[in-house]
């Protein structure tokens, strides 16, 4: 990525990209300075917002996270761009903001069904920290059934890296 930079650096993809890939790598402050040039190029840029909230919940930076999911969904409609609001969520419950969070992933849940298993993980566990024990087994039920790779503690643990409070 860094040759495509040098030969378009007005160009936002390549930053966006390889602050993804750093992002992979547990690079998190690599990737914000990346996510900041998209930004700089276009601050409407909804990916961008999206990701640098991802990389702030993963340096447990809450509030700013937060602050990053809500400019992603101000530069997009919600029902297009689901990811934004169960990070915002996310954030919203590291944040202690436990019924606003509950309520937001419940939304998620019900407009997307059975297309997104990761608001429904997100949703049981959050069910499971509140003592709904079988409400919570229910809807990672169906996370599982939808995306198998739930089943695996590891694969939870390192993939939800951003999750502390809920994995």
């Amino acid at each position: 990525y860094g040759r495509a930079i040098e030969l378009a650096p007005g160009e936002p993809d390549p930053y966006l990209n390889r602050g993804a890939s750093y992002e992979a790598l547990g690079r998190f402050e690599d990737a914000l300075a990346d996510y900041s040039s998209v930004l700089s190029i276009n601050p409407r840029d909804p990916a961008a917002w999206n990701n640098r909230g991802n990389a702030l919940l993963a340096l447990s930076r809450f509030t700013d996270a937060r602050d990053s999911f809500r400019a992603a969904l101000q530069t997009t409609p919600a029902q297009s761009y689901a990811f934004p609001s169960l990070q915002l969520a996310i954030a919203e419950l590291e944040l202690g903001n436990d019924t606003t969070a509950l309520k937001s992933v419940r939304d998620l849940v019900v407009r997307y069904a059975d297309g997104f298993p990761e608001a429904r993980a997100i949703y049981a566990l959050i069910l499971w920290d509140k003592g709904d024990r079988t409400d919570a087994e229910a809807e990672w039920d169906r996370a599982t059934a939808e995306d198998a790779r739930y089943r695996s503690l590891a694969w939870v643990t390192a993939q939800r890296r951003d999750r502390k409070s809920v994995v």
